[in-house]
């Protein structure tokens, strides 16, 4: 008996009907995507602001998301404004040491000045330099300020306990140079690229690198004739300074040496508030309130004080005067008052 062949079962695939997006969801699209023309951003920049993968930005941006793109809208509109708000607080389009942001309000300082003379000099001698101070002084804005202003400098924000094989890797991408595989082929690479120019290596939180790390500088140092500048806390002072000491090799070798800075000056401060407010008139006792607030901390001044009163008290309409940074002081940032003016 011959077996019954069943029928064949034709599978139609129906192609997807796009999600017909709402009116509102329509007009934040056309939003942001005039938003990135404006600003010169790219859907790639806004994808990794927002942890959402290109393809949806891509997808949602061009009105083909095959969902509601409600959530995604939001974390993408949510994101923007804070890039915005960020900007403006940097006084610029950019924010963070753009052309038009940070840098141009940094304030050149005494951390800067002794910052530039140690740097000069270690590049110009070829040797170690030390810069050493209190966590907020401004130690890092310093040196971001320096290397942008000054050509040929290598400057290489420290990861805690970084190994000497991610030094010398991140190193020689810094200065843009073909990274081998082995150590020692990375340490070569590196004195054969540096030998022999003017370049300065600035090595900030240095305190926080694996010992081995400062040996294979000393080296660099020795074999490619640049200078290095080792940045950090009091403690990098520690671990460099001791006589016959584990790093006695690198102290004999260091050119400059200045105490450790444990504040900025009340002239700075009271610059670096003029900078920040540029169309006020601030009265002296404004300034010696505020001063007494800081601690002397250029971080606690840039990144707690000054945002706070522009955000509770500036945008407000409110005058900037010592009535508004008590109150700022004490109410927002949980500030002790102080006992007495000064640090």
């Amino acid at each position: 008996m011959t077996p019954i062949t069943p029928p064949t079962t034709t599978t139609i695939t129906t192609p997807a009907t796009p999600f017909k997006y709402s009116a509102a969801a329509q007009v934040a699209c056309t939003e942001i995507a005039l938003w990135l023309e404006q600003h010169g951003k790219t859907k790639a920049w806004l994808s990794r602001t927002t942890r959402l993968s290109t393809a949806t930005v891509s997808q949602i941006l061009n009105g083909k998301y095959p969902s509601d793109p409600t959530d995604q809208i939001k974390v993408m509109q949510d994101s923007l404004a804070t890039h915005t708000e960020r900007a403006a607080d940097a006084g610029g389009e950019d924010g963070a040491y753009g052309a038009e942001g940070k840098a141009s309000r940094y304030v050149k300082n005494s951390v800067y000045a002794l910052t530039k003379t140690v740097c000069q000099r270690t590049r110009k001698h070829g040797n170690f330099g030390i810069v050493t101070g209190f966590v907020g002084i401004g130690k890092t804005a310093a040196l971001k300020e320096y290397a942008r202003t000054n050509s040929n400098t290598v400057l290489l924000e420290a990861n805690p306990d970084m190994t000497p094989g991610v030094l010398l890797r991140d190193l020689l991408g810094l200065i843009d140079a073909a990274c081998p595989k082995s150590l020692d082929e990375k340490f070569s690479a590196l004195v054969a690229t540096l030998k022999d120019t003017t370049t300065l290596i600035v090595i900030d939180e240095a305190e926080t690198i694996q010992p081995r790390c400062l040996h294979y500088l000393r080296r660099l140092r020795d074999k490619a004739g640049v200078g290095i500048v080792l940045v950090g806390t009091e403690r990098l002072l520690q671990i460099i300074k001791p006589v016959h000491g584990t790093f006695d090799q690198i102290r004999s070798r260091v050119g400059m040496f200045p105490p450790v800075i444990k504040a900025i000056l009340r002239d700075d401060a009271d610059d670096i508030t003029r900078a920040h407010f540029p169309e006020l008139e601030i009265e002296a006792e404004t300034l010696e309130t505020l001063w007494s607030y800081t601690q002397g901390s250029a971080r606690m001044l840039t990144e707690n004080i000054i945002p706070a009163l522009v955000d509770y008290g500036i945008k407000k309409g409110r005058e900037l005067n010592t009535s508004l940074i008590h109150e700022v002081a004490q109410k927002i940032l949980f500030l002790a008052k102080p006992k007495k003016d000064g640090v």
